[in-house]
């Protein structure tokens, strides 16, 4: 895999992963107007997965950046 594949790749899932947050966090909110405090609240919420696979993203693309230059050589 060429290094442009990968960074789009990883882009790719940076923005996935933010969509999927995003509307994770729009339901809890949801829920949370509806139920308040009444509301079902999950410890094994995948909001984490998405959180995370989002920051490792972003690190990588940074780290793709700062490998290449600021010319992107």
């Amino acid at each position: 895999m060429e290094l442009f594949d990968f960074r789009i790749e990883e882009f790719n899932k940076l923005k996935t992963n933010l969509a999927k947050l995003q509307k994770r966090i729009e339901k809890i909110e949801q829920d949370m107007e509806k139920s308040g405090v009444d509301a079902y609240y999950s410890i094994d919420d995948e909001m984490l997965g998405y959180a995370i696979g989002a920051h490792t993203s972003l690190r990588i693309l940074g780290y793709i950046k700062n490998f290449i230059g600021e010319n992107n050589e």
